[in-house]
């Protein structure tokens, strides 16, 4: 895992059929907080979707290849006082070798990111 233990940390997780909620914290001490943004921490959209990439590999107990990043919204920012942060994935929907998901990163009550995903 790239991401997972080193800059998000997952406090609990819940699945059921086709979907999943994730609650986990940053690390406000991990190096990319000092350079993306010196003064003014954000958490990188890319690394949002890694993070999400690797929470669901640990899910789905497997390695996932990252195929297809559709409608992503970035509507908050994400800095190392947002945690927790809530990751639902509110539909996963496996068929043949392929998983697309669609999902929501909160902290709290505010809406961050919004995405859809396909994996191989």
């Amino acid at each position: 895992m790239l991401l997972l233990d080193k800059i998000f940390h997952i406090r609990s997780m819940e699945v059921n059929e086709n979907k999943a909620s994730v609650i986990g914290v940053l690390n406000a001490d991990n190096v990319i907080f000092s350079a993306h943004f010196p003064g003014h921490p954000v958490l990188p959209g890319v690394c949002q979707i890694r993070i999400v990439t690797e929470v669901l590999e640990v899910m789905l107990d497997r390695k996932l290849s990252l195929t297809e990043a559709r409608n992503l919204k970035y509507i908050n920012i994400i800095t190392p006082a947002s945690s927790p942060l809530d990751i639902f994935f509110s539909k996963i929907d496996k068929t043949d070798n392929a998983i697309n998901c669609t999902v929501t990163i909160k902290s709290g009550e505010e809406v961050c990111t919004k995405m859809s995903l396909r994996y191989e």
